[in-house]
């Protein structure tokens, strides 16, 4: 796929590719991510760089024995192998799947290093979306960190909130329990117990087992577990 493909296909990057620079759409391919794609794993060679277009992605490990963690969503505008090119390191900290449909600009390493030493403006946009991340881990973690699991639930419902707000309507949660659970780190068992709890009390709603938020029911949240909690 040529990049005026990707235009023709997706007009709403046009205006994306205005603010890049333009060394960096001539050294990068343009490429599609499918859900549950592998795009790069742990302690793999560093080969290529991924400035994220559209869509989002899940940072993960999974240990020997097959236990999977998904520790942060990324959404895009994002980058991938950002964290090891300006650290140094030539290989990947995390796994990163793809949980939706991505557009992404893929470029070699190597040269995506070379323009960041080049151009100032795109290192240092580059290293505020490295920090962006780096805070907003740190921030959710540093929360949840000494909480209780019914804390943990109502401070993702809440993360969620933010990148969905209720609006006029309700605010669905597609995400799968087992996918919430592994992102806040607790069982699946307590992670239902909790949600339960916060629907008995009126905090949400379940229909057809998806979680609901309502604007009410986000601003009751907001009461007990917003930013001074």
């Amino acid at each position: 796929m040529t990049l005026d493909n990707l235009c023709a296909r997706y007009p709403a990057l046009t205006a994306q590719f205005k603010e890049l620079p333009a060394r960096l759409l001539e050294i990068s391919d343009p490429v599609q991510l499918y859900p549950g794609q592998k795009v790069v794993v742990r302690d793999e060679p560093v080969k290529y760089a991924y400035y994220i277009l559209s869509g989002e992605l899940l940072v993960c490990n999974e240990t020997m024995e097959g236990k999977f963690s998904t520790w942060m969503t990324m959404h895009a505008p994002t980058i991938i192998s950002d964290l090891e090119i300006l650290a140094g390191i030539g290989t990947y900290a995390a796994s990163v799947s793809a949980a939706a449909r991505c557009v992404a600009l893929r470029s070699p390493a190597e040269e995506f290093t070379a323009l960041l030493r080049s151009d100032v403006d795109f290192l240092w946009s580059v290293a505020a979306m490295v920090t962006q991340k780096n805070f907003a881990l740190s921030h959710t973690r540093g929360n949840a960190a000494f909480r209780s699991s019914l804390d943990k639930t109502a401070l993702f419902l809440l993360q969620h909130c933010v990148l969905s707000p209720p609006g006029d309507g309700e605010s669905v949660v597609l995400k799968t329990r087992s996918r919430i659970a592994s992102e806040v780190i607790i069982s699946q068992k307590t992670l239902d117990r909790c949600l339960m709890r916060l629907r008995d009390d009126g905090y949400l709603s379940i229909v057809r087992g998806k979680v609901r938020i309502s604007a009410s029911q986000h601003q009751r949240l907001l009461d007990t577990w917003g930013p001074t909690c």
